[in-house]
């Protein structure tokens, strides 16, 4: 079964691959807008519409680039959802935006010139057809090599004219962007591109097998030797023995393995050969995950750096970049070339703070797993069960997610809900679910109560015995939950960096945090148990009294005094509040993610106030498989965000400053 699952595989396990060149990609992100667009439609002449960064200083060999101290950004074939595949425009727009390397294709022409070419025809990206091995590179160089290019599609050849943005612009029918001529629209050959662009990094893929691809492989040691690049390239094939041939005759030069070596080490575990480092890889393909957390331990251990391309379109977008970066990715080639650069520069600030070993580091360690515990502190008796994710080794601090659960949850129904120990596995963070025993799950959410000075003892607890990065220690909760999350932020914010309560949010009288504390909430209109617009919901007067005697409904009509007035206050209310405690001023509505109305806060540096507010939502934690199933129960739960992943990248921009 495992070789059955190998070749399924087989198709994807490939060094610098890219998408399947038969689908017809958009050339707009899915999520979160791109820092580089395209020019609208138009029958003007689009300008280049690129961000230039701060010139980047390019490795002089690819030892260099191996040893920066942060991911870099590949433009895979010059960013090819974003500008036309495989131009020299493309890579300038690319290189404009601060990639670290371009990613290219090369393959020989009749006459063999090594062409700058992904596809082994001429067909989908440009004004003619034919086999690139059946046509002279003078041929294809008169080619508009943005032909098919539209604006939201790299190569769908249905579209208006006048959503083909460069289309004439190689022919001299339209005027290209300042900076640009029109052979910077034709499909370059190899010493062109590197003669263009002689500075920077190249990741070379050989298309082809056999014969054909062996002489394009001489082809290129011949050029690589003759321009200078051969210490700052890399080169790749799908073919094992393309690799093999390459290495042996250009031994100086780095190369990545093939389709069957990468197969065996996922699957296998079968070390790369000597001269091989790096993995370049998609992330899962028909169901089987590729990069999983423990490949990327194993990677790490090894030595071997991971370069991702994403095999699917809707992974080409900022969201996923940051993904790949917080699972610990050393490269990106990818076809948004900007935001990719925009990811590593947020991954960069959000590691700039170092991190701080708890008292547990250096301990003997413990395997990853879970571990329940228990915790006698301040009168009460308690439990915890601590996930300790692949990643953790003992030695290396990781970030900890504390997660409360609701008024009468259990500690795992709110692992199963938040599938946060899962996620710490896959972004490397300890998870951590308490519980106080009492006859009915619940927290004290008092500003001075017993289960603050329990909490606290439990993070003294859970420092001493693991190892903790103390500057990355973050609290959510689920309903009642997320009201403790709220206390917690006003009383420990000296030891929680950022909060982020679900469902529950709280502005407690008398809250005086220690300092600012970001802090992201989540909450739907419709929540039967606590309402948006304040005050408890009708299912929540059917809950057990907190002895376990009666309803809560019961305890409200003997003492209708019982609600703390200020939980009488609208969830808008109570984020102003938080806002005004953290220094921020005017809020700021964002597009509506389906039913979903993101807001924020104008914040100072190192602080954010957020809510999502779900439409139509229920009490539940939004994107959640486990309830969605339960509608009756919670009310609508939304699929158009998951909480836990915006809450991780949120928790992974506000480290505690020190």
């Amino acid at each position: 079964m495992r070789r059955l699952a190998a070749l399924a595989a087989a198709a994807v396990l490939i060094a610098a691959c890219s998408n399947d060149a038969s689908t017809s990609p958009s050339t707009s992100p899915t999520t979160d807008a791109a820092t580089t667009t395209a020019a609208a439609s138009t029958t003007t002449v689009p300008e280049s519409t690129t961000t230039t960064v701060a010139p980047v200083t390019y490795a002089a060999t690819i030892d260099e680039l191996l040893a920066m101290p942060r991911p870099i950004v590949l433009a895979h074939t010059g960013g090819e959802d974003n500008f036309p595949a495989s131009t020299l425009f493309s890579y300038g727009e690319s290189v404009k935006a601060g990639v670290d390397m371009l990613d290219l294709n090369v393959q020989l022409t009749k006459d063999g010139v090594l062409l700058v070419q992904h596809d082994d025809a001429v067909d989908r990206n440009t004004d003619s057809t034919g086999k690139v091995a059946d046509l002279t590179f003078d041929e294809i160089s008169k080619l508009d090599g943005a032909y098919w290019f539209a604006t939201d599609c790299a190569d769908c050849h249905d579209k208006a004219d006048a959503d083909y943005l460069y289309r004439g612009m190689r022919t001299g029918d339209k005027e290209p962007p300042a900076g640009y001529t029109p052979d910077d629209f034709a499909l370059p050959s190899f010493r062109q591109l590197v003669e263009k662009f002689p500075t920077i990094p190249l990741n070379i893929e050989i298309k082809g097998e056999g014969d054909v691809a062996k002489r394009a492989a001489d082809v290129l040691k011949k050029e690589l030797d003759e321009l200078g690049r051969n210490e700052a390239s890399v080169v790749a094939s799908f073919q094992d023995d393309i690799v093999s041939y390459f290495h042996q005759i250009a031994p100086d030069v780095e190369v990545s393995p093939g389709l069957n070596v990468l197969t065996s080490y996922v699957l296998d575990h079968t070390p790369v050969p000597d001269g091989m480092r790096i993995l370049q890889l998609p992330p899962e393909y028909s169901g089987l995950t590729v990069i999983t957390p423990q490949l990327m331990v194993d990677a790490a251990k090894a030595g071997y750096p991971i370069w991702i391309w994403p095999n699917k379109r809707e992974l080409e977008n900022l969201a996923s970049y940051r993904d790949f970066l917080a699972e610990g990715i050393a490269g990106l080639n990818i076809n948004f070339p900007a935001q990719g650069v925009q990811a590593v520069q947020e991954y960069v600030a959000a590691t700039s703070v170092q991190t701080s070993a708890s008292k547990g580091c250096g301990s003997a360690p413990a395997a990853p797993g879970t571990y329940p515990g228990t915790l006698s502190a301040a009168g009460l008796e308690g439990t915890f069960d601590t996930y300790l994710p692949t990643a953790y080794d003992g030695s290396a601090p990781l970030p900890l997610v504390m997660a409360l659960h609701g008024y009468t949850q259990t500690p795992g129904l709110l692992a199963t809900q938040t599938d946060l120990p899962a996620r710490g596995d896959r972004y490397r963070f300890i998870t951590v679910t308490p519980d106080i025993t009492r006859p009915v799950a619940r927290w004290d959410t008092a500003l001075d109560s017993a289960d603050v000075q329990w909490i606290s003892a439990l993070l003294d607890e859970v420092e001493n015995t693991n190892c903790i990065d103390t500057n990355r220690v973050y609290v959510t909760g689920m309903s009642n939950g997320a009201m403790m999350t709220s206390t917690l932020a006003c009383v420990l914010a000296d030891r929680f960096a950022a909060a982020a309560p679900v469902a529950g949010v709280r502005d407690p009288k008398g809250c005086a945090p220690a300092r600012p504390i970001s802090l992201l909430a989540f909450h739907g209109t419709e929540d039967p148990y606590v309402a948006y617009t304040g005050g408890l919901g009708p299912k929540a007067l059917a809950l057990p009294a907190p002895d376990g005697n009666g309803t809560i409904g019961d305890l409200m009509d003997s003492n209708p005094t019982l609600q703390d007035p200020a939980d009488a206050v609208g969830v808008p209310d109570r984020m102003e509040a938080w806002a005004q405690r953290n220094g921020c001023t005017d809020s700021v509505t964002g597009d509506d993610i389906g039913d979903v109305t993101p807001q924020q806060w104008t914040c100072p540096d190192g602080v954010a106030t957020q809510l999502y507010t779900v439409n139509g939502g229920g009490h539940s934690w939004p994107g959640s498989a486990f309830d969605v199933a339960i509608p009756d129960m919670l009310g609508a739960t939304t699929t158009a965000i998951d909480a836990t992943t915006l809450m991780w990248q949120f928790f992974q921009s506000h480290p505690l400053a020190g």
